[in-house]
């Protein structure tokens, strides 16, 4: 495995986190939130019960600490998206990934230094930016860990 891709290991995970942690003002948004989630889903459940289908048996929620609920909250909001805005769902990720670019280019060089770099070079620099960020999350993580 390269080095890129064992520091994307890092990114692509969430360090442990307690509830009692948590800002006592996001619990309660998230506590909104659970009554607008459940009550979408009663909705959408009596719409269901004219159905035939089989729905899965239901089981325990899974245990999830803040963060790792986040990450978890975060890609079911992507795939919501996805599934509910279909025909724009690729659109919407190319703008965002280019207006990320965009500003990414403008924090990196200033208008001079823009028109003299090359792909080439505003590549690598990319790359060794990813890697130092995510160097220091790594340190980050191993610190916290280790406290």
């Amino acid at each position: 495995m390269n080095e890129g891709n064992a520091m994307d290991s890092v990114y692509f995970s969430v360090a442990d986190s307690d509830w009692t942690d948590l800002d006592p003002k996001l619990r309660q948004e998230l506590k909104n939130l659970y009554q607008v989630i459940g009550a979408a889903l009663a909705e959408a459940d009596r719409s269901d019960q004219g159905q035939t289908a089989r729905s899965a048996p239901s089981r325990s929620p899974e245990k999830l600490s803040p963060a790792r609920l986040a990450l978890r909250m975060h890609e079911v909001a992507g795939a919501i998206l996805e599934d509910s805005a279909r025909d724009e769902y690729d659109l919407r990720q190319l703008i965002t990934t280019l207006r990320t670019a965009l500003t990414v280019a403008f924090d990196l060089y200033g208008a001079q230094t823009a028109e003299r770099v090359t792909v080439a070079q505003h590549m690598r620099s990319l790359k060794e930016y990813i890697v130092g960020f995510e160097q220091e999350l790594k340190a980050l993580r191993e610190k916290s860990e280790g406290s």
